[in-house]
């Protein structure tokens, strides 16, 4: 009522996309398209119009969005969208009592390993590395990336320090019991990770600076001997 009074008083044409309740209790999204009704002497008499029922093309085009900001392999968020979330969750977090966390998660010694046992098993590596950390978040405000390759990304929110200290040191162990030489005797060698975590109390850092800072403690954890983690307060 209120867009049909708006087009009545700036006589024209109107489009415009909303959310409808029909009658069936369901809620659609639709294209209206409208256009004032004028008589021989110019005066508007009346609207006249159409709607179009695009609920199914909407879900269409936000499982396209989704597919983009998709990891294809592994099914995490990719590094398109981990560019935005981090900019956002930085923003926001100036009021939060909750720490944030960013952690830099990489799989040691991963290009050997894929050369030996091939590609297949390599995927199935990043499968099961990306299923560990996924089930290890399970808030809504928690988020995990690949990255790229071998290396994942985690932004997360712990009450302290020593709590996300030990969200990434369970999924470390997770993973090195799972491909340990003992349960998997075909494979020569155990699969780790090395992860670089970050938690982040300031509130005046660029993007860039904090993930430079994240990925000079995970290349500490690299040089240090590998599947340890090495933390620090920012």
């Amino acid at each position: 009522m209120q867009a049909d009074q708006k087009l009545f008083d700036n006589p024209g044409k109107q489009e415009y996309k909303a959310t409808v309740n029909c009658a069936d209790g369901k809620q659609r999204t639709f294209m209206f398209y409208k256009s004032t009704v004028a008589n021989e002497a110019g005066v508007v008499i009346g609207l006249v119009g159409i709607m179009l029922d695009i609920s199914q093309l909407e879900e269409k085009h936000q499982h396209l969005e989704l597919l983009s900001l998709t990891d294809a392999l592994t099914g995490l968020f990719n590094r398109r969208k981990f560019d935005t979330v981090f900019s956002q969750l930085l923003l926001s977090n100036v009021n939060k009592q909750s720490l944030l966390n960013f952690a830099i998660i990489d799989i040691d010694d991963f290009k050997t390993y894929n050369d030996n046992y091939g590609h297949t098993q390599g995927d199935l590596i990043l499968k099961s590395v990306a299923d560990i950390i996924q089930n290890r978040l399970k808030h809504s405000s928690d988020y995990t990336f690949r990255l790229g390759g071998e290396e994942f990304g985690m932004l997360f929110y712990s009450n302290n320090e020593t709590d996300a200290l030990q969200l990434c040191n369970q999924i470390r162990a997770k993973i090195e019991q799972l491909y340990s030489t003992k349960d998997n005797p075909g494979l020569a060698a155990v699969v780790t990770i090395s992860t670089g975590l970050l938690s982040i109390s300031s509130h005046n850092n660029e993007p860039e600076y904090i993930y430079h800072e994240a990925d000079k403690l995970l290349y500490q954890a690299k040089s240090a001997g590998k599947n340890i983690i090495i933390s620090k307060m920012l």
